[in-house]
């Protein structure tokens, strides 16, 4: 910012905060550079007190304290268990301290500020920085800029209110203010009505355009189909062609018309493609259903096992194929050598069974 700019704002700060000092008591933590002076000094003539102390002395004890920062003397509030150190300052340094802190925190908006100086300042307040805040021309122009918006926003309302609430009874303690506020609004109603009219004129002519055009359309569909399709006709229409008008034309198909065969076409296929698998799996149900039906109980048995020894590791399913195939070997020679020595048939021994 320019220096001539910024000794501009810092004067007008001071005359505001000169206004804003005779507006408020004598309590006020408001000091000039005097002022603040003498304050260190009382403060520490009542801390330099043994006994007799007044009770002013004790309250301006639990206000203020003193301590030398560099070269300076400041009053400070009184340390407390969390050992932040809070400033009081003067007149003279308090523009200086807004500018710095309100660049730092990049224009940042009051709460932004308030929050930041409250950590190391006590007697900075909140209207001070407001005072601030409205000799900023960046942030009045940011300022302005949503406080339209913001206007924008409430007008909307209250007048979507009012539209709502038009012709309902106001009922509460409020009524009369509510009653008052709408006969500001009454203006409202003959916009909105002639909004209405606008648009129910424009729906009407919509509909006549469109059935005129529809009975203009029927009546050329009868009289070409009364009328007998030869050769003549077509040499007379070609002679004295109609003018062209809006009604003439006939409506073209339009994009979705021309697509949706196309989609039904698509889930047409599709459906077939689902019921053809469908029936695949229905057969290969059907035949399994078969095959179990016919098969005995060693079928099944086989099965069974098999399906147990797929589980387990090749190396045991190899051991167990071949103790398997011993067995089944082994019975049958037992069946086979009992047929050639018995002339009636095959015996079967109760031990093999």
């Amino acid at each position: 910012m320019d220096e001539s700019k910024l000794f501009d704002m810092n004067r007008q700060f001071d005359e505001k905060l000169i206004e804003l000092a005779s507006l408020k008591g004598e309590n006020r933590q408001f000091y000039s550079r005097e002022s603040y002076a003498e304050m260190i000094q009382k403060v520490k003539d009542s801390k330099c007190k043994v006994s007799h102390k007044k009770p002013e002395d004790y309250q301006r004890l639990r206000k203020y304290d003193t301590m030398n920062i560099g070269e300076t003397e400041r009053l400070i509030v009184p340390v407390k268990e969390d050992n932040v150190i809070r400033l009081f300052v003067y007149k003279d340094e308090i523009f200086r301290i807004l500018h710095e802190t309100h660049l730092a925190l990049k224009h940042g908006g009051r709460n932004r500020m308030v929050e930041e100086l409250n950590l190391r300042y006590k007697n900075i307040t909140r209207e001070m920085i407001m005072i601030y805040l409205s000799l900023c021309n960046i942030c009045g122009q940011k300022h302005h800029a949503q406080k339209g918006a913001e206007c924008n926003k409430r007008w909307t309302y209250v007048r979507d209110y009012y539209i709502r609430r038009r012709g309902k009874p106001n009922l509460g303690t409020s009524s009369q203010a509510a009653r008052k506020r709408a006969q500001n609004l009454t203006f409202l109603d003959g916009i909105t009505q002639k909004k209405r009219r606008a648009c129910l004129e424009c729906s009407h002519t919509s509909q006549e355009n469109v059935s005129v055009s529809e009975e203009d359309e029927n009546s050329r569909l009868e009289t070409t189909e009364a009328e007998p399709v030869t050769l003549n006709s077509f040499e007379r229409e070609a002679s004295s062609p109609e003018p062209v008008t809006l009604n003439s034309f006939e409506p073209e198909a339009s994009i979705d018309d021309i697509q949706e065969p196309d989609k039904k076409k698509r889930k047409l296929e599709v459906a077939e493609e689902r019921l053809a698998i469908l029936k695949e799996l229905a057969e290969n149900l059907r035949e399994n259903s078969t095959d179990i039906k016919d098969a005995n109980e060693n079928d099944l048995f086989f099965a069974a096992m098999s399906k147990i020894v797929q589980k387990l590791p090749r190396s045991v399913q190899a051991q167990l194929r071949m103790d398997v195939a011993n067995l089944i070997g082994n019975a049958e020679i037992k069946a086979l050598s009992s047929t050639e020595n018995s002339t009636s048939g095959i015996k079967y021994d109760d031990n093999f069974v």
